[in-house]
């Protein structure tokens, strides 16, 4: 299926589907550069409206596969998904250059987020590690969440079995290898928690995060001397010592 438009402006390649019905793509989708290699009966891809994809190879290994893209997403980069698996973007996250890999457990991005470049999200370390002596697997597959109004810094990675809370901040280069709490800042490798209670913006420079529909939205503004609701029910989840809590954190 090829679209209408010079190749080197708008290009759109499904490579052996044996349903249309299997790529479904909404109202005002943009596609440039954009190839799906594997799509067969059994699997799927879905685009929200409004989502403009650029540079974009999406692979499906087997059957029972499922990759759903929300409304007015920017995404740039590579999705390969297989062992009846899904992965899921919410609508208006945005990636400046981002790698996925789920194989038999799913990769879940909420709304609103932000991924810098050459960032790296795992669900299997592809190759198996077992135990000399039962033989059993001691690396599995397991499952990455990251929820809403999340920033993640270009270079990182994140890798299986992690959930990041509403609006979590991983920093530039980190390696997050353990669980992190909503508004919590991470940095290094292992990524470790150097502030909390942070909130970000997409303005750039010294906007403030409160004239931010969109961060307010996610962490309103309260009253002196109150605390969220959420900030009452919800502990830092990093079982290490926190690292010092900087003034500065390069983000990136």
């Amino acid at each position: 299926m090829m679209s209408q438009g010079p190749p080197s402006e708008q290009r759109h390649e499904v490579v052996d589907p044996q349903s249309g019905d299997m790529l479904r793509l909404a109202d005002d989708v943009s596609l440039t550069r954009f190839t799906v290699a594997g799509l067969r009966s059994g699997s799927s891809l879905t685009i929200g409206a409004g989502s403009r994809l650029k540079d974009v190879v999406v692979k499906f290994n087997g059957v029972g596969n499922r990759i759903v893209i929300g409304e007015a997403v920017e995404l740039t980069g590579a999705i390969t998904v297989g062992g009846g698996t899904d992965v899921h973007i919410g609508d208006r996250s945005t990636f400046g250059r981002v790698e996925m890999v789920a194989h038999r457990s799913p990769i879940t991005i909420g709304a609103d987020c932000m991924f810098s470049f050459g960032i790296e999200l795992r669900t299997t370390d592809t190759h198996a590690i077992d135990d000399a002596d039962s033989g059993d697997r001691i690396n599995g597959e397991r499952s990455i969440h990251i929820g809403d109004y999340v920033w993640v810094g270009k270079n990182a990675s994140v890798l299986k079995g992690v959930t990041i809370g509403t609006g979590g901040i991983v920093a530039k280069g980190a390696v997050v290898s353990r669980d992190v709490s909503g508004r919590a800042v991470v940095a290094g490798n292992p990524a470790r928690t150097v502030r909390t209670n942070a909130v970000w913006t997409r303005f750039e420079g010294t906007g403030r995060w409160q004239d931010d529909a969109v961060a307010t939205s996610y962490a309103p503004v309260v009253e002196a001397g109150e605390r969220p609701a959420d900030e009452q029910r919800e502990e830092p989840t990093v079982d290490v010592a926190p690292a010092p809590m900087p003034h500065e954190v390069n983000v990136g």
